[in-house]
């Protein structure tokens, strides 16, 4: 692992996907052959999977570098899949131009001689091991190596930095009598490893399928079947060394270990490769449905989760959800924050201080939050909390805008939850003492743990949250760090969407100004920009629809001071965020004639002549002037409350 992490630079993979099979070219059926090719491709894009194989441009390893080629990836893609090859050193072709150190080596596989009983490399492969265990000409020096190599990452590696294991599954597509024992020890493996065989393909796989299909409970096949399937592996081995028995013996085996060995057969069900390998894997490791979730996370694919994992009766704890939460926000799967809201994920309970703060702290970007707040007074160890990041969106707002993060009563409940937070590190003298009491008084200090630890968690969830709407807390955290589809989710969720529609164009613009300025970050500053013209459009069309239900109402809408958004109106941010479309639209002409004329209502005759002989006042021109900026909504409640 040190050369592939630390000189080969490559990321530790999601998942692997070693690939067994036939060793010489063999034909499919074309449907077949397309469906596994692109399976398997799309499993690996969609999961950061490494694909091994043997390396040998021949047999199976020509249908993994097919489905590369049929996928129309460019060599620049194709080199972000990675496939390694573990070859044989002695079987390979012009071998001695392969030694060398940091240096390029032409190998050129279309001019050697095709009559050669040694092998080429596939040039589809990213990367290779070359396993020399002194033999020349045959097969076999890479098995041992290849299966420690994926036992270390099983057994070792990890998911990202949790504690999930990288999962490891095999592909077999046809085969010979080698496979038929790789498949054995895999699935007799410590810990086991899934193997996913294609029906159809012929030899091994089709030996493996039909004995998985026919076996019994008792692990046994009738008589009848026993007899076809021996005549069957004596006409397929004829020419093995290994007799019928024997290796009639290792395919039920196999074919005992049924939650492991999972049999694809095209057509018998809606589902494509990719599906049976990544479910599979979810079956055959005995996975609680926290990890089978956390997996599916990693891999990214939601449409398992939603099929396999959310089923009817599953009963699932807080802690579980909010966990899963926690990575998909992380990870920006909005998918997955969807998912978790539809099965019952409470945003008030979920989203605490704590958790909000790691949020932002977890952003490695030099692009966002920090570069954000580099003007900013930060601590010295460069660690910064909400009240900082409140500056920070102050700054960007301008006009005087005051964010809760930076209120007194917000940093008083800041400074109880910091006290607290350090109280909670300090380890007590009660676990730092050096127990010396029997096993009784071991167990009743246990007991009082306990309830102590049940005593902690009922006042924890009777406890206020610490926001009162999660949503606009965690809108402005994608805004500020450039996750225009978690913000849009965001915003589709929760209360005050017009407010937080019109907080987004100006965070955006802004971002898109401090970008501008320096000319590295062009892209950014248009992206950022198209961003705010995304949400300039969804504040209209909102407007828009709430105006043509009910104008009385939204002008009520439009003039409601937002405690929660520096005591503004959506009016007043509208004016904050230079939305002229916004400001064009009828009913905030309404208003704003309303303010030219004085706020005053013309309900009759002589309420015209008043207002005609008087002259403009001061009061109204004030409130002309206040257009432009900010005002209470005050100015308007008297009339439509």
């Amino acid at each position: 692992m040190y050369l592939m992490e630390k000189v080969w630079q490559l990321e530790p993979p999601r998942l692997v996907i070693t690939v067994h099979g036939g060793i010489t070219n063999f034909e499919v059926q074309d449907r077949l052959g397309r469906v596994f090719r692109e399976g398997l491709l799309k499993a690996a894009q969609t999961t950061d999977a490494w694909i091994i194989t043997a390396g040998i441009d021949s047999g199976v390893v020509r249908h993994v570098a097919t489905a590369l080629d049929e996928a129309g990836i460019s060599a620049r893609m194709r080199s972000k899949i990675v496939t390694i090859g573990i070859a044989p050193w002695g079987l390979l072709k012009k071998r001695e131009k392969l030694i060398g150190k940091g240096i390029v080596v032409p190998y050129d596989t279309h001019s050697f001689s095709s009559r050669s009983r040694l092998a080429l490399l596939n040039d589809r492969h990213s990367y290779f091991l070359l396993v020399d265990n002194g033999t020349s000409g045959r097969y076999g020096a890479d098995i041992i190596l290849r299966k420690r190599f994926e036992e270390f990452i099983a057994q070792k590696q990890t998911l990202g930095c949790g504690t999930s294991r990288v999962p490891v599954v095999c592909a077999v597509l046809e085969g010979g009598t080698c496979t038929i024992r790789a498949v054995l020890q895999y699935v007799t493996n410590d810990p086991p490893v899934p193997v996913i065989v294609c029906d159809g393909s012929g030899r091994a796989s089709d030996l493996l399928s039909f004995a998985h299909r026919y076996i019994q409970q008792d692990g046994m096949l009738p008589t009848e079947i026993r007899k076809q399937l021996l005549t069957l592996i004596g006409v397929v081995f004829r020419y093995s060394n290994i007799s019928p028995e024997q290796l009639l013996d290792e395919i039920l085996r196999c074919a005992r270990h049924r939650d492991l060995l999972t049999i694809f057969r095209l057509g018998e069900k809606q589902q494509d490769v990719d599906h049976a390998i990544l479910t599979a894997l979810l079956k055959g490791q005995n996975l609680s449905p926290a990890d089978q979730l956390a997996l599916t996370l990693a891999w990214n694919r939601v449409d398992i989760a939603r099929s396999d994992i959310f089923v009817d009766g599953q009963q699932w704890s807080a802690h579980a959800l909010h966990n899963a939460m926690m990575e998909a926000l992380a990870l920006d799967r909005v998918d997955f924050v969807k998912l978790l809201l539809e099965n019952g994920v409470s945003m008030k309970k979920f989203l605490t201080i704590t958790r909000l703060e790691q949020l932002y702290k977890m952003e490695k970007d030099p692009n966002t939050i920090r570069h954000l707040m580099r003007n900013k007074s930060l601590k010295a160890d460069g660690d910064f909390g909400l009240p900082e990041i409140g500056a920070a969106i102050e700054k960007l707002m301008g006009n005087a805008y005051k964010c809760h993060y930076t209120s007194r009563q917000f940093k008083n409940k800041y400074e109880k939850y910091r006290k607290k937070a350090m109280a909670s590190r300090i380890p007590s003298f009660r676990n730092l003492r050096v127990s010396y009491g029997r096993d009784k008084s071991k167990t009743e200090d246990s007991k009082k743990s306990k309830a102590q630890q049940k005593r902690h968690k009922e006042h924890d969830e009777d406890e206020e949250p610490d926001f009162k709407y999660p949503f606009n807390e965690l809108m402005l955290w994608a805004v500020l760090t450039r996750r225009r589809a978690m913000a849009r989710c965001m915003w589709m969720h929760g209360e005050e969407p017009m407010a937080k529609a019109l907080v987004a164009v100006r965070l955006f613009k802004c971002m898109s100004k401090e970008a501008a300025n320096d000319y590295l970050e062009v892209e950014i500053s248009n992206q950022l920009r198209e961003f705010a013209e995304e949400f300039k459009a969804e504040s209209l069309h909102l407007l828009d629809h709430c105006y043509q239900h009910d104008d009385t109402q939204t002008m009520r809408l439009l003039t409601a001071e937002l405690p929660d958004w520096g005591h503004h109106t959506c009016l007043s941010l509208a004016v904050i965020a230079n939305n002229k479309q916004f400001l064009a639209h009828p009913c905030c002409q309404i208003l704003l004639a309303d303010l030219w004329h004085g706020g005053l209502l013309i309900r009759s005759d002589f309420s015209i002549g008043v207002s005609a002989g008087y002259p403009v006042t001061r009061f109204q021109i004030f409130c002309m002037a206040d257009a432009c900026g900010c005002w209470s909504s005050t100015t308007f409640r008297w009339k439509f409350g």
